[in-house]
């Protein structure tokens, strides 16, 4: 290995080092690591997040250092040595992505705990709601205020009693399983207590 090769690849850790180090205030003040894809750990765009979130710095580095360089080590060698550097981040940055992905506990209420997943399900399932609980004929004297509420209180308390197995099911068929279907009815009679104010 020769001067600049070490040159760049200690670059290119360091440029890594100082991503991870950026991001891990975001990810100890949310408690979690976000965006993950515990279902699919092969998720592009997921991965694509995490390559350009982390690699802009090594990248940075890898360029300096490649320039300061360069001189000696000739120009062919030097692009090279860059290409190199900045492809094995980025498939440095893949691996670690997936292995984390990969780990992360397997529970039967996945989205029990404030995690990603679950602020992403909550989100989807009440921009769902919204639109279809302004469209029922009883809700027009219904505030949009109230309406999320609702749809608001219905997608965090689907998402308590939401199992793995339900999940991998919609994921797969794009639509809820049976056992699913039932608890989303039950969520009714829970959350519609925001409506009910909002009516006397």
């Amino acid at each position: 290995m020769n001067r600049q090769t070490k040159a760049v690849s200690i670059a290119a850790v360091v440029g890594l080092a100082l991503g991870l180090w950026i991001q891990a205030s975001s990810v100890m003040t949310a408690a979690y690591v976000t965006p993950l894809d515990r279902f699919n750990p092969f998720n592009p765009s997921v991965l694509g997040y995490w390559v350009g979130a982390l690699s802009i710095f090594p990248t940075i580095l890898v360029v300096i250092t490649t320039a300061v360089t360069a001189r000696k080590a000739g120009w062919r060698n030097s692009i090279l040595n860059s290409i190199g550097a900045i492809v094995g981040a980025w498939a440095t940055i893949c691996v670690a992505i997936i292995v984390l992905a990969a780990a992360q506990p397997k529970k039967e209420f996945p989205l029990a705990d404030a995690s990603a997943d679950r602020a992403s399900f909550v989100e989807k399932a009440s921009v769902a709601c919204v639109p279809h609980q302004q469209s029922l004929p009883g809700n027009g004297d219904v505030s949009a205020a109230a309406i999320e509420a609702y749809c608001t209180c219905y997608g965090n308390s689907l998402a308590d009693v939401t199992t793995m197995d339900e999940l991998q099911y919609m994921r797969q068929h794009r639509t809820p399983s049976p056992s699913l279907a039932a608890k989303i009815f039950a969520t009714y009679p829970k959350c519609s207590q925001a409506l009910n104010n909002s009516r006397q």
